[in-house]
């Protein structure tokens, strides 16, 4: 019994992937922040050998509306003959909040249900030259938050890492130069979430520190994004 739900399982896949048409996009573009909030708390307790014990605090709040940056990205995946396809996205970008001390990377994965309509059907191109498509799906993946203070002490970036979340949207036009390259257009809108909470501990001098500060970073923020962007496509 184990021995025929394997095999049938290997035909099942062997039938899907005949039918199937594998690509490879490679795409980069500009981001615009569509608001978004940013919210920081960065605390520093010093302890001095000498006895003394002082307390600092700094909060940050943005709005992330009007922020700019750049992305890029790699996605494959495949398409079946009914049109609906599935991929796997991994992208990087940045939001700069301007005149904000604070910079936030986003690096998720993003595992998209797609849909494309072939036209300009041809002999040649028999699945079409041109796609218009829509995809969907939910984003995971890391984020980096860069403070840089200058009145904790002295001048100091504060930078951690923690996890992010949230939906991805894309609607583009793929046009084919060949069967196999071709180039597209899209418009990305990107949705995440994100939250952090670090300690870690610093001194003065690594050999014999006098002075110990313990720091805590607790920052959140939502940033949705809109995507412009452009690339090369594979398909085999």
């Amino acid at each position: 019994m184990k021995r025929r739900f394997m095999t049938l399982l290997v035909g099942m896949w062997i039938a899907a992937s005949a039918g199937a048409e594998f690509f490879l996009d490679i795409y980069g573009g500009k981001v615009y922040a569509a608001g978004g909030t940013f919210a920081g708390i960065y605390s520093e307790r010093t302890s001095s050998i000498y006895g003394s014990d002082t307390f600092r605090s700094w909060s940050a709040l943005n709005d992330l509306g009007g922020a700019k940056g750049t992305s890029y990205g790699i996605r494959g995946g495949y398409w079946f003959e009914s049109g609906l396809g599935i991929a796997l996205d991994v992208s990087r970008f940045g939001v700069d909040p301007g005149d904000s001390v604070t910079e936030i990377d986003l690096s998720p994965a993003s595992l998209l249900l797609m849909y494309r309509y072939p036209l300009l059907v041809t002999d040649q191109f028999s699945r079409g030259r041109m796609h218009p498509y829509v995809g969907a799906g939910f984003s995971y993946g890391s984020v980096e938050v860069k403070t840089h203070c200058s009145h904790l002490y002295n001048d100091y970036d504060l930078s951690e890492d923690s996890t992010c979340f949230g939906f991805d949207f894309r609607l583009g036009l793929k046009w084919f130069f060949t069967r196999h390259l071709a180039v597209f257009g899209e418009y990305r809108f990107s949705a995440l979430s994100f939250e952090q909470n670090a300690h870690f501990q610093s001194g003065d001098s690594w050999i014999l520190p006098s002075v110990t500060r313990n720091h805590s970073i607790n920052t959140e923020g939502d940033v949705p994004t809109h995507h412009l962007q452009g690339g090369v496509s594979y398909h085999f």
